[in-house]
């Protein structure tokens, strides 16, 4: 009997823990990325209408990335936690390939062990599909010790989809928003009904989730053309258009203009 209780106290115990790793209910998440396969039948993008302000400036920047400028980090690095791995192998795979962003511009993604502290804090098992909070929203009191980057379970994906993600969520965390919504691409011209009905059966989405994931333009100045081969950007099958002549695919690198314009945002 004395072996059973000891037992359930140690057991309490680790439940506990396992408790205090969990997310508060509720916390408002800023906008994200999306898979390019079903995470599970439950995954769902929880990005909300964007609240990205429009920059008071009667002056374009000649960049191609489009960014929410208003909140880049300062440049130099980022700290990064994670929340509830603690692979070393896995943990270094995902910094690795985030920092291929720091080989074109000034910001690097560097591990801390601190979470108080920490800019940035990642998931890799909680059940949140794909999602980064972006910039410096991070910092935001929704966000304080709790997560602000969903990898859910990438670790079990193939090579050039953990790639993908990690580039894509991590060039969220520093700003970049989806190319897809870009004033640039205000001249797609949608067929609303396909698109909705295409999202519906891929991801579940009703039409307001659509328009905020994909249609709604972004409200920024800091962008000039688009580039369907920016890892940014979503797949786009042409139908879904009447103007596209050629389908937009998933991404799995840096295009060359992601690699020569995020310099101008974190200059060296």
């Amino acid at each position: 009997m004395k072996y059973v209780v000891v037992g359930l106290i140690i057991m309490s115990g680790l439940i506990f823990l396992l408790l205090q790793k969990q997310e508060a209910a509720g916390t408002t998440r800023l906008p994200c990325g999306v898979p390019a396969t079903q995470v599970n039948p439950l995954h769902r993008d929880t990005l909300h209408k964007m609240q990205v302000p429009t920059r008071h400036s009667t002056k374009t920047e000649s960049v191609p990335l489009t960014i929410d400028a208003l909140h880049r980090w300062p440049t130099g690095k980022v700290t990064v936690y994670f929340m509830d791995i603690y692979d070393y192998e896995l943990i270094t795979k995902a910094l690795n390939t985030a920092n291929e962003w720091s080989a074109y511009g000034n910001i690097k993604f560097i591990l801390t062990t601190n979470k108080a502290t920490s800019d940035i804090r990642v998931a890799f098992r909680a059940g949140n599909g794909y999602l980064s909070a972006v910039g410096t929203h991070a910092t935001e009191a929704a966000y304080v010790n709790h997560t602000t980057m969903w990898l859910q379970n990438l670790d079990k994906q193939p090579k050039d989809e953990f790639k993908r993600v990690v580039l894509h969520e991590f060039g969220h965390s520093i700003g970049l928003l989806h190319e897809i919504q870009s004033p640039a691409a205000a001249s797609i011209k949608w067929k609303v009904p396909e698109v909705n009905a295409h999202f519906k059966k891929l991801y579940g989405w009703e039409p307001d989730k659509v328009y905020t994931n994909v249609l709604q333009i972004v409200p920024t100045n800091a962008y000039t053309k688009f580039d369907p081969l920016s890892i940014m950007v979503y797949a786009i099958p042409k139908e879904l258009t009447t103007n596209l002549t050629a389908d937009i695919e998933w991404p799995t690198a840096l295009s060359k203009i992601d690699k020569e314009t995020i310099v101008t945002y974190y200059p060296f």
